[in-house]
């Protein structure tokens, strides 16, 4: 049975606070709680002219709506990159940048070409000693 516009927004906002204790349950936090309901609403009204009302009633309908917007919404969140912090990056890569370089100099760099040595510098620690040697070439 087709509703008039009123009766649909009515029968709509009768469910408002059940959807609210939902979302609550969902998201665990208020904030986005809030959000989820007025999405669910949103959606509910844009395709209240399509709705047609079944024995079971209205509040199916908006809570289905609900849970496809929270699980959309996670995938999504899941999905996307994760920013790091400096210093979760430095425990990550084991260690400072410095102690790193000093090695690396240190070690692995003895009996090189000059040249190559400061071009290898330079790309570690900024293009400018880079630059300098690249020009007197």
């Amino acid at each position: 049975m087709k509703l008039v516009r009123d009766e649909f927004e009515r029968l709509a906002l009768e469910h408002i606070d059940m959807l609210y204790r939902v979302a609550r349950r969902l998201t665990r936090d208020q904030t986005r709680a809030e959000d989820l309901v007025q999405e669910t609403y949103l959606r509910a009204l844009r395709a209240g002219d399509d709705f047609e009302l079944q024995e079971y009633g209205i509040r199916p309908w908006l809570v289905r709506i609900m849970h496809n917007l929270h699980y959309s919404r996670a995938e999504r969140e899941r999905r996307q990159p994760v920013t790091m912090e400096d210093a979760h990056l430095e425990a990550a890569g084991g260690g400072g940048g410095e102690e790193r370089s000093a090695s690396f100099e240190a070690g692995s760099l003895e009996g090189m070409d000059e040249r190559l040595v400061k071009a290898l510098h330079g790309a570690r620690f900024g293009a400018v000693a880079f630059a300098g040697e690249a020009r007197t070439r």
